[in-house]
């Protein structure tokens, strides 16, 4: 969670109730548990009566709306809106720049760099194909590439061109120049124990030295918070659900939780995180061994992922 500033706005005046199937007040936190046909919890509190379609009674302001703000934190989902969210009211994910200062209500997102149809560091698509061919696909031997460019490029040389690369050298040199996602690197801390130890028969792992690689933790979650293959996925604030038929309450993704909710609750506590994102980071880890050239050591590799997707 990034917190940053809300730029003061001015007063507005409350909006006109849209024609939308009436909210009623979320339930008290008591009932039976239950589980839908998908196995997901719901919590089972008593009906509300029917309301007829033609009739739509008037609704009572949800406990988390903002001010006179009506039902601004609402809203409706699945096809004949048969559900509807009560989404946190102090971190609202508010759009903003790289530097983190809220954008205009309805203004555009700034605008990204369009590279799909770049295939930098390769000159073009041949030398792309080419290295992928010699490296990935045939596997081929420093000395076979510079065999096949050589005769590549006497074959060329009447016509005045050259082949896509000179030698292996200059291949393995683009390869390595290749970006991968953002391009993060690896980097190395040595970690050693640093407890007490025993006067006799000392562990050896106590006084030994472990490399730990790692990619930088804020890195890593920028990257996934800016795949575009996950939008649509990702739940940037905390959510309550429920069904308008029963007012039964859906948990399923992570921040439908009450923990989340309830961590929100103590963040905004200071006002400075008003407006911003609620983003969790969840941590696994377990042991493998690599019996391939490492003489059966054991790795303990640290899996990180954010819990919004």
């Amino acid at each position: 969670m990034w917190p940053s500033r809300i730029p003061s706005t001015a007063h507005t005046p409350t909006p006109p109730i849209p024609t939308s199937p009436a909210i009623p007040d979320p339930p008290a936190e008591s009932g039976s548990w239950d589980q839908d046909d998908d196995g997901w919890e719901q919590e089972k509190f008593t009906p509300l009566p029917s309301h007829s379609p033609s009739h739509t009674p008037s609704r009572t302001p949800s406990p988390f709306a903002l001010d006179d703000h009506f039902n601004e934190n609402i809203q409706f989902f699945d096809p004949g809106d048969k559900f509807y969210r009560h989404y946190h009211p102090k971190l609202t994910a508010q759009p903003c720049n790289e530097h983190g200062e809220f954008l205009e209500n309805g203004a555009p997102p700034p605008a990204q760099v369009d590279d799909s149809q770049s295939w930098f560091p390769y000159e073009n698509q041949l030398q792309f194909k080419t290295a992928e061919f010699l490296y990935s696909k045939c596997q081929m031997s420093a000395s076979k590439i510079d065999t096949l460019l050589d005769l590549w490029a006497s074959s060329l040389y009447p016509h005045g061109a050259w082949p896509p690369f000179v030698n292996h050298h200059h291949l393995y040199d683009i390869i390595d120049s290749t970006k991968f996602g953002s391009d993060i690197k690896w980097q190395c801390l040595l970690a050693t124990y640093t407890g007490d130890v025993p006067t006799v028969d000392l562990p050896q792992w106590m006084s030994q030295k472990f490399d730990i690689w790692y990619h930088d933790p804020c890195l890593v979650t920028h990257l996934i918070l800016g795949n575009t293959s996950l939008a649509g996925e990702i739940n940037l604030h905390p959510f309550q659900e429920y069904s308008t038929d029963n007012q039964e309450r859906h948990y399923k993704d992570f921040m439908s939780g009450e923990w989340a909710w309830e961590q929100a609750d103590v963040i905004v506590e200071d006002q400075c995180t008003h407006g911003s994102a609620f983003i969790l980071i969840i941590l696994g880890s377990d042991k493998t061994t690599m019996s391939v050239a490492t003489g059966n050591n054991e790795y303990y590799p640290l899996y990180m992922s954010i819990g919004n997707v």
